[in-house]
């Protein structure tokens, strides 16, 4: 997977990215992240962009992985977008990804990015409630150890039943 800046060629990208998807039976996740291109600082990174620049730019290849290349699974990535990380991001994983291009397959968070909701970024305070707050706005399966708190999440309100049904299917 190939990182999408601007001053790159988007078109062969996106074709690069298309071609990658599925071979023969096998499902393959998409990820790198939506403005995730630096690893320095990757974990605390805010990308800040305009929603024109968003949509025409950085999402228009996963949006052609998931329509025309029939994406099963989307990873996401460790920074903020726009003040929210992109594992809770809800406009991005359910309105965009689910709402608007009709995906259905698995979001998976990038490994340990749930973990750092409460370790790093201090937004919530505890794994439960990181746990719950990636599960609702979007992410179904988490790379690391955060979602073993889903079952204190449920008994603690903070998610229901048919979310994490919902999540799983």
């Amino acid at each position: 997977f190939m990182l999408i800046r601007p001053e790159n060629k988007r078109k062969k990208e996106a074709d690069e990215m298309r071609a990658s998807v599925r071979v023969g039976d096998e499902i393959i996740t998409i990820g790198g992240g939506v403005c995730n291109e630096k690893e320095h600082n990757k974990l605390s990174q805010d990308v800040r962009v305009s929603e024109r620049a968003l949509r025409e730019i950085y999402l228009k290849p996963f949006e052609m992985c998931v329509k025309e290349g029939k994406a099963q699974g989307i990873m996401s990535s460790y920074n903020h977008l726009n003040g929210t990380p992109v594992s809770q991001n809800y406009d991005l994983l359910t309105n965009i990804l689910r709402g608007e291009w009709d995906f259905e397959g698995h979001v998976v968070s990038d490994c340990w990015a749930i973990a750092d909701f409460h370790m790093f970024h201090k937004i919530p305070d505890t794994a439960p409630e990181s746990a719950a707050l990636a599960l609702k706005n979007g992410c179904d399966v988490n790379c690391g150890n955060t979602y073993i708190h889903m079952l204190a999440a449920y008994q603690e309100g903070l998610v229901t039943e048919e979310q994490i049904t919902l999540s799983a299917e």
